[in-house]
């Protein structure tokens, strides 16, 4: 068991943790089921390292008044990012609510794109275009028209899933001791595909078997 702590040490490093927990906002509790350990020895590790955790009430869904929402955003025809910084909060959170208040997103869409909203959706929570372009009530090519005017670069237009054959992922993680972030930053993925992929074809549990094996030697 000692061995195996030890070994799990070696993939909650600092970097990933800051990568997945605070850049890409995934809880406690999933970075833990994604790396095959209990969600305690996440949170002890996020303190070592001095990653501040996250407060209950900065889970819990953030409360936006719909005629307060209807009066920045219909009346005095604020944006969207003009919103979210008054009521401190993300342009994501202001997007959602005003599609749950059913509050038409107004028709000027390039408005409401701009290039601090397209880079937290595009490039930091990892969303297609089409995804963004749904949020707003547009198709992806407003969206994609914008990244190119402020110099964001586009994914492959078909999202091609990145390949990683078991031969190379085994070949990184475990013989050539590569760790998450090397092997993500090497094939042009974030550390999360790396982690579901390690676990689809079972190479992590194979190398905390041979780091348990290696211990006993």
């Amino acid at each position: 068991m000692i061995v195996k702590h030890k070994g799990m040490r070696q993939e909650l490093s600092k970097a990933l943790l800051t990568k997945l927990y605070l850049q890409e906002n995934i809880s406690i509790r999933a970075i833990a089921k994604i790396n095959g350990c209990s969600h305690s020895s996440v949170a002890r590790r996020c303190r070592k390292y001095g990653i501040k955790l996250r407060s209950r009430a900065e889970h819990k869904k953030i409360n936006i008044d719909k005629s307060l929402l209807q009066q920045y955003y219909v009346e005095e025809r604020k944006s969207v990012d003009e919103i979210a910084g008054i009521l401190s909060c993300n342009p994501t959170t202001v997007l959602r609510r005003l599609n749950e208040y059913k509050i038409p997103v107004r028709r000027n869409r390039r408005e409401g794109l701009t290039k601090q909203l397209i880079q937290k959706l595009y490039l930091k929570d990892g969303k297609s275009t089409r995804e963004i372009g749904k949020l707003l009530g547009c198709s992806r090519h407003p969206v994609q028209q914008r990244c190119r005017v402020f110099a964001i670069p586009l994914r492959n237009p078909r999202h091609t899933r990145i390949k990683i054959d078991e031969e190379t992922l085994r070949r990184l993680y475990i013989k050539d001791g590569r760790s998450i972030e090397q092997i993500a930053k090497k094939v042009g993925c974030c550390a999360r595909t790396i982690i579901e992929r390690l676990k689809r074809l079972g190479l992590d549990k194979e190398k905390k078997r041979r780091q348990i094996t290696n211990g006993k030697q």
